[in-house]
Parts: C-alpha cells; sequence; structure tokens
C-alpha cells in the first residue's frame, strides 16, 4: 500500500513537472506577443515590467529574466522542446540561454544533459555568449553577494564601515570595505613581523591564473590581487612534487625586515590587503 501511494505522488510531481516546462514555453511565446503589441498600455500600465508585477507578481528583476530567456527561445528552438518536455528546467534554460547561440545550441544541450540547475551554473560560468561547452572559461573573479539583515545590523555595518573609512582617510567601495572587515576579524597576532592571519593561494606557472582558498571553496583571483600576494608570502614549489620531496618554503620577506618596514611606514602598509600573510603554491 505504501509503495503504491509513493509512486502515485511521484508520478503526480513528475506530471507537475513537465506541465510547468510547457506552460513556460507557452508563457515566453505570449510575452513576446505582449511586448508586440504592448499590451500594457491597452489595459493602462505605463510599462511592461509593471503589467508583468501586477499580473504574474514578478519583481522588475524576475519580469526582465522572463522576457530575455522568451527573446532566447525564439532563437533556440532545442531548448524550447526540452523545456516543454520536461527535459530542462527553465532555471537551467535561464543559465544556458546567456552563452547558447543557434549554432552552438546542440552542443549546449548535450553538455546539460542529467545535471542539476547548480551544475549547469558552474559549466556556464567564466563563458561568453558563443562560446561552446568545451571552451577554457575565463576566470570568474567577480560575485555577487547578498545579504538580508535586520536594521540593527545594518546600522552596525554602516557604523563600522564609517569607521574603517575614517581610519584609512578615504572613502570605500563595497568591495574593499568588506575586505577589510573581514580582516579586521580574521586578525591574531599584534606581532608586526607577523601577519595576523594567512591565506592560501595556488598559481599556475604555465597559464598564471591564481585561485584563493575560501574556507573550503577554490575561488578564482585577480591578478593585481597575486601580484600583492607575492610581495610578502611564503612560496612552495610544487612543479616537482613528483620527482621527490618538494622544495622547502621561501619567505619573500624575513620579519626582521618586515617589522622594520612596518615601524618605517607608521604601521600603514602601502599595500591594499597585504595585512595578511599569503602562502603561495605554484603550480
Amino acid at each position: 500500500m505504501r509503495d503504491a501511494m509513493w509512486k502515485r505522488v511521484h508520478e503526480e510531481l513528475t506530471r507537475l513537472a513537465r506541465a510547468k516546462g510547457a506552460y513556460d514555453v507557452d508563457e515566453a511565446r505570449l510575452l513576446l506577443e505582449a511586448q508586440r503589441l504592448r499590451v500594457h498600455e491597452q489595459v493602462g500600465y505605463g510599462t511592461l515590467l509593471e503589467y508583468l508585477e501586477r499580473l504574474f507578481g514578478y519583481g522588475p528583476r524576475m519580469a526582465t529574466e522572463r522576457l530575455r530567456v522568451a527573446e532566447a527561445l525564439a532563437m533556440l528552438p532545442a531548448f524550447r522542446d526540452a523545456l516543454a518536455a520536461g527535459v530542462l528546467a527553465w532555471s537551467a534554460v535561464r543559465e544556458l540561454s546567456r552563452v547558447a547561440v543557434p549554432a552552438t545550441e546542440a552542443e549546449w544541450l548535450a553538455a546539460a544533459k542529467d545535471k542539476t540547475v547548480r551544475q549547469v551554473e558552474e559549466m556556464v560560468s567564466g563563458r561568453k555568449r558563443g562560446g561552446r561547452p568545451t571552451d577554457r572559461p575565463e576566470p570568474v573573479t567577480r560575485h555577487v553577494l547578498r545579504l538580508e539583515v535586520s536594521s540593527d545590523a545594518l546600522a552596525a555595518f554602516r557604523d563600522a564601515r564609517r569607521r574603517i573609512e575614517l581610519e584609512v582617510g578615504h572613502s570605500l567601495d563595497d568591495d574593499a570595505a568588506i575586505l577589510m572587515l573581514a580582516q579586521y576579524a580574521l586578525r591574531g597576532s599584534d606581532d608586526p613581523g607577523r601577519a595576523p592571519y594567512q591565506v592560501a593561494m595556488t598559481v599556475c606557472v604555465d597559464c598564471g591564473r591564481g585561485t584563493r582558498d575560501g574556507s573550503g571553496k577554490e575561488l578564482d583571483v585577480e591578478p593585481h590581487r597575486i601580484e600583492a600576494a607575492r610581495c610578502d608570502a611564503q612560496e612552495v614549489d610544487l612543479t616537482h612534487v613528483g620527482a621527490g620531496a618538494p622544495a622547502p618554503a621561501t619567505q619573500t620577506i624575513p620579519p626582521r625586515i618586515r617589522r622594520l618596514v612596518w615601524r618605517r611606514d607608521h604601521g600603514r602598509c602601502q599595500v591594499p590587503g597585504c595585512r595578511a600573510a599569503k602562502f603561495l603554491e605554484v603550480h
């Protein structure tokens, strides 16, 4: 009896998933028609985005994405059919439509087979429109961080940011403010000869691509960050690991010199972010 019940529920959910795909295809077609006929003006709305928010509850961002995907599906019939059949979810089509063009549609469809939406996002990341799944992705060094916080947390963040800006003597963009707040939280030793905390970077000697470990996740690093890391780091050469024991770590700046420079510059390093020691693995 229990087996029959879960099977029935599974079949119903599968049916709904397929029906949702077909619904998404119909919606995409009608959105383009509504845009062409300027339906929103006929019913008294100033913009199509306002019309879609009133009708479907889509916020401006979601409405814009729905329209973008609808335009892409008009040029990508294989994606449209896969969505209608429930083979691809709308979220996966959204990501694939950022890179796929008619000439590469079949390749991307094959590459996305049996992948989750998260896996599709990773596959698309770092690739440009018109590229192929087999192309080497470009390093992704910018990330979106969205937070929903209380008024107290927002006020504290603004106060902390303002205090740091007063300390450094100029305003900070979001990237610099978050980085410096994180560095304050990670600080350890007050000895100017030793960094208060340590990060781990890996750099390829062939292509120069560098990554930084972020609590177990490898993140691409901009070239100027790698150069800043190398100004004060411990480097380990791993290019000959297979031939024997790796070379010992080398210190770019000895602690004694580091203390002298720190005192000379009155505790203010001129290189952004260098208060953290960098542990570089060179591959």
